[in-house]
């Protein structure tokens, strides 16, 4: 399960951000897999829509669940709800904002062979697009 965690900062030992729609960074955490990747937020210097825009942003990266500080405001939290996305507020760090779900979730992590089964499956997904690519520029040319 992936997760989105707003945070001051691109590690896991920075603080959740108290806001949502501009916070300087989301923290994209697959439970399953122990790995994360950090984003800066496009939304954070937006001068309008940073809420909506902030929103879909999160969704894009497949997120189930958003963590952050304070409620997203109305505007956000709109769009948040219309895509299926769990909020939950925390305060503290990343890593036990991480530590908080794996036990909410009751996730344990992948053995090494369901998590190489997990990558192959992915590859072969990705393999399967960039062929598709592939085909339609071949076709253009």
């Amino acid at each position: 399960m992936k997760v989105v965690i707003t945070s001051d900062g691109p590690s896991l030992d920075a603080p959740v951000s108290m806001v949502f729609a501009r916070a300087p960074y989301f923290i994209l955490y697959d439970l399953a897999t122990d790995r994360y990747e950090a984003h800066q937020n496009p939304a954070s210097g937006a001068f309008g829509g940073a809420g909506p825009m902030a929103a879909n942003f999160v969704s894009s990266l497949g997120a189930k669940a958003l963590v952050t500080g304070g409620f997203p405001g109305p505007n956000a939290q709109g769009v948040i709800m219309g895509l299926g996305i769990e909020v939950i507020q925390f305060q503290g760090l990343v890593k036990d904002a991480v530590s908080m779900l794996k036990s909410r979730y009751n996730i344990k992590p992948l053995t090494k062979e369901e998590e190489l089964k997990l990558l192959k499956e992915e590859k072969a997904k990705i393999e399967a697009r960039l062929k598709e690519i592939e085909e339609r520029l071949g076709n253009k040319q």
